[in-house]
């Protein structure tokens, strides 16, 4: 790669998985270790992050008023470092309750996260949102009324939220009962500000388990996430990717790229010809080996590496640079 496709990449890193990388360590020493995993030539390197709202402070806090100024000031000079930021919001799919009590808790960590984002420069919030998982109707509605308050909230201040594919249980591990379903969703709720997270190794519900047993697996997977960034692209609802990989035997997933299946520069090419602009969050977990947990400095850093690479020689297919 040279030093202006390096600069250009939108390729990050989520500072809080890949835990044997990043284990034991402050929020300055994770940007510091993800920076230097990002160095390519001597004069160039991708900034870019994403961290989780709920990992940011060692005090629970529900507002940026309740963090002590000694803690905030920390962070936003740790991340202050960063061109490029994005925010995991709390993982929980509460949101679809049939308690309102408990649904208006996860909005008000949303909205702490909400407020994270535009105070340390944050395009986008990740958003684990599953209606299919609600127990009635009314529970779903409600869930429904208040992501589109919080896109409300977003909007006012400059972030976008972006709903994850598969990101509550594996029993809807694709992100519901299929990928038209998925895209339905994000395109009914209608609101500016709400869109689509992608993670590419979140599809594997919408194999079954016959389909992922043929010879072709592979090719089905990459077509199956082909087709939903090209809907998602074209509702202009793509607002944010996490990149991991998928083990062609086992379809275990957050593999760190280039250890499993997924066609990551075949992936990257519309992307760069119609102008994507959201960064490419690598989640991983994993490298050579399943065990979660088990990923190395050597396989982190060839991970990161592999997606920018892939970054890189989709732009020059698509005539860029």
């Amino acid at each position: 790669m040279t030093a202006a496709e390096l600069a250009r990449t939108p390729v990050a890193v989520n500072v809080f998985c890949a835990a044997d990388f990043f284990r034991g360590l402050s929020l300055p020493e994770r940007v510091d270790r993800a920076l230097g995993a990002n160095v390519r030539a001597a004069d160039a390197r991708c900034p870019c992050a994403e961290v989780h709202s709920f990992r940011l402070f060692e005090e629970p806090a529900v507002s940026l008023a309740e963090v002590p100024p000694s803690e905030l000031a920390a962070a936003t000079d740790a991340l202050g470092r960063l061109d490029r930021l994005s925010i995991h919001g709390p993982l929980r799919n509460a949101l679809i309750s049939r308690k309102a009590a408990k649904r208006e808790r996860l909005a008000r960590e949303y909205r702490f996260a909400i407020e994270q984002a535009a105070h340390f420069g944050a395009s986008c919030v990740v958003v684990h949102f599953s209606p299919w998982s609600a127990r009635t109707e009314e529970s779903r509605l409600a869930g429904v009324t208040l992501l589109r308050e919080l896109g409300d909230f977003a909007l006012a201040r400059g972030v976008r939220l972006g709903v994850e594919n598969g990101g509550c249980t594996a029993s809807v591990r694709g992100g519901g009962q299929s990928l038209e379903d998925f895209v339905e969703l994000i395109a009914s709720l209608d609101h500016p500000a709400v869109g689509a997270t992608v993670d590419t190794g979140h599809l594997v519900g919408w194999l079954t388990a016959e389909q992922q047993a043929r010879p072709a697996a592979a090719e089905l997977y990459n077509n199956l996430l082909a087709q939903l960034l090209k809907e998602l692209h074209a509702y202009g609802k793509l607002f944010h990717v996490h990149l991991n990989d998928v083990d062609p035997q086992t379809f275990g997933d957050h593999y760190g790229p280039g250890f499993g299946l997924v066609d990551f520069r075949r992936a990257f090419e519309p992307l760069c010809r119609s102008g994507y602009d959201g960064l490419l969050a690598i989640e991983m977990h994993r490298g050579s080996c399943a065990e979660t947990g088990s990923l190395t400095p050597a396989e982190f850093e060839c991970a990161v590496r592999y997606a920018q690479s892939c970054w890189a020689e989709a732009e020059r297919a698509g005539g860029k640079g």
